[in-house]
């Protein structure tokens, strides 16, 4: 049913000028009741009323399934953690969190603007440790903390019912669930993205200076955690045309989009100039297609990326259908002009949905910029929207069932994700393969050179970091300067001309590891190393471990005894 929250006229929005965020809206509507009149009766009296609403609160049902999601949510998050081997992007975060502050600050300036905020987190997160599972720890927090948030936001648009069924529905998503278990910061980019709509959707409702200064502070931190934050922003703007002109508080959104716009102007420059300068080229990209524009849908409805992945078409399909049936009565209603306010509480949903993936389509004809992950920021709207077509379903029994349907596919989605994430065990098993079979005086060359950093992290972990008998040609840097100097962290340093005879000359065994080699960049530098060592050093061997390739050169004639094929 439509809720029968209303926009304040210009009168009552002048009455709350100076107001505070209502908090009530925070609590199920079935919860609230009016505020105790402390002045009336004793001092014991107005304690007990303030003691009573709490007892209600606690017992309430909704406040018990919201806690059960929460810790259903927190659980599927926590299941084989720290089992998956790191991978380059983790690696680099690592790299990035346990260098002094203003190392810290040189690599923003100067390689990596974007996520900033997530580094800095992290770098206070790893002094409790810098394990697989600590590491990732953060990331499981702040998408346990986005559950609420949805059910708030749901709370807020429609109703209660709606707010807990988004929040189950994000708690069982496979995708969102994938990207909370990396040392990444998209889980807290969708947190403050779920925290700023939330924001507008109050701004919009009760406008007051501190309701439009916290939107603005949210919504910068969002930004500062991943430039794709701005395209929900944009998207913010875009539902107003759901409103009519008269009910747009258009004094405060002026004004908090220029706060957002001066906060902004540093991260901007930094773009700027990362645009002219490239840290690392942005050629890894994959071209924008139909195709990509597909995955971005199939992996939003609840479908996580990782090879061998199949099967997920019916939930997509499930998604479809109910976002088709919260939007079709909506459309209904905006031909009759009829409640302008629902109307703008699905549009502003289907603006969050579509105009972040139509701008980086549109984007993408100049420079490829669609990865399904970098739009995890949709997943919020998505499931809102599935909720509300749930919701819409006439009697409740069905809607019942077809929510258990819906959270069944997503269930049977699951395993087959923890199964290929627990397998995922790449730079441990490469580590592990080079230091068993590595003899005195080899050389290793690693053609990305963030590999190095796998590589030594996998070495001090397991193998106590001592190891005399590799030596580390490409990159070369001392552990002091791993953990002090930022340009530790180039993924692929110059190589000079004379560097792969140089190398063939003074070792008779050579490693190579190669990774990303279907990217151009990489693939012109591992290809240049490979020809110049095949000259020197005719026998080679190779194995494939997931997406790695270790080579080896050798002048020895048992090179393949020594490192079987997988």
């Amino acid at each position: 049913m439509p809720t029968n929250r209303h926009f304040p006229t210009r009168e009552e929005r002048k009455k709350l000028k100076n107001g505070f965020i209502d908090s009530t809206c925070l609590i199920p509507r079935a919860v609230q009741a009016p505020s105790p009149d402390i002045s009336a009766g004793s001092e014991d009296d107005a304690l007990s009323r303030i003691s009573g609403m709490g007892r209600l609160w606690r017992l309430d049902p909704s406040f018990l399934l919201l806690l059960g999601i929460l810790l259903l949510s927190l659980s599927l998050r926590w299941v084989r953690l720290g089992e998956k081997s790191l991978w380059i992007d983790e690696i680099w975060s690592i790299g990035i969190s346990r260098l002094p502050w203003h190392a810290f600050l040189w690599v923003v300036r100067n390689q990596d603007p974007n996520t900033s905020l997530y580094y800095a987190l992290l770098h206070l997160w790893t002094r409790l440790g810098n394990s697989e599972s600590t590491v990732r720890a953060m990331s499981v927090l702040f998408a346990v903390g986005t559950v609420p948030g949805v059910y708030a936001l749901g709370n807020r648009l429609f109703g209660k019912a709606e707010g807990l069924i988004a929040s189950a529905l994000l708690a069982v998503n496979a995708f969102h669930i994938q990207w909370s278990q990396e040392a990444r910061g998209y889980s807290l980019v969708v947190l403050l993205v779920t925290l700023s709509s939330l924001m507008f959707v109050i701004c919009m409702e009760r406008p007051s200076r501190r309701n439009w200064a916290l939107y603005a502070l949210i919504s910068v931190l969002a930004v500062y955690a991943h430039l794709y934050a701005v395209l929900v922003l944009g998207s913010h703007w875009v539902s107003l045309i759901f409103l009519r002109r008269r009910e747009v508080p258009w004094k405060g959104l002026i004004g908090s989009a220029g706060v957002m716009g001066t906060l902004m102007v540093p991260l901007a420059l930094l773009f700027s100039a990362r645009a002219k300068d490239p840290f690392v080229p942005l050629g890894w990209l994959p071209n924008a297609t139909w195709a990509a524009v597909y995955d971005v849908f199939y992996s939003l409805a609840g479908n996580a990326e990782f090879p061998g992945s199949h099967g997920g078409k019916s939930i997509l399909i499930a998604y479809f259908v109910l976002c088709l049936m919260a939007v079709l009565p909506a459309i209904k209603g905006w031909h009759r002009s009829e409640n302008s306010s629902h109307l703008w509480h699905l549009g502003l949903l289907l603006s969050w949905l579509f105009v972040p993936i139509a701008s980086i389509l549109a984007i993408s004809v100049m420079q490829p910029m669609m990865m399904s992950r970098y739009l995890l920021i949709c997943v919020p709207a998505i499931t809102l929207l599935a909720a509300r077509g749930i919701q819409s379903i006439r009697f409740r029994w069905v809607s019942g069932i077809v929510l258990m349907v819906v959270m069944g596919l997503a269930g049977l989605r699951l395993p087959q994700y923890f199964q290929g994430r627990a397998s995922f065990l790449e730079w441990k098993s490469v580590t592990d393969r080079v230091l068993a079979q590595a003899r005195p005086g080899d050389a290793i060359i690693f053609c990305v050179a963030p590999g190095r950093l796998l590589f030594d992290y996998y070495r001090e972990k397991y193998h106590h970091g001592v190891d005399g008998r590799l030596d580390i040609v490409y990159p070369q840097f001392t552990a002091e300067q791993e953990n002090q100097d930022p340009r530790t962290l180039d993924y692929l340093p110059p190589i000079s001309n004379g560097f792969v005879d140089s190398v063939a000359a003074n070792h008779d065994r050579v490693w190579v590891v190669v990774y990303h080699d279907h990217f151009a960049l990489t693939r012109e530098a591992s290809r240049r190393i490979e020809e110049g060592l095949s000259a020197k050093l005719p026998e080679v061997w190779q194995s494939r471990i997931d997406g790695v390739t270790l080579f080896l050169y050798s002048r020895a004639s048992d090179a393949k005894q020594l490192l079987p094929l997988n």
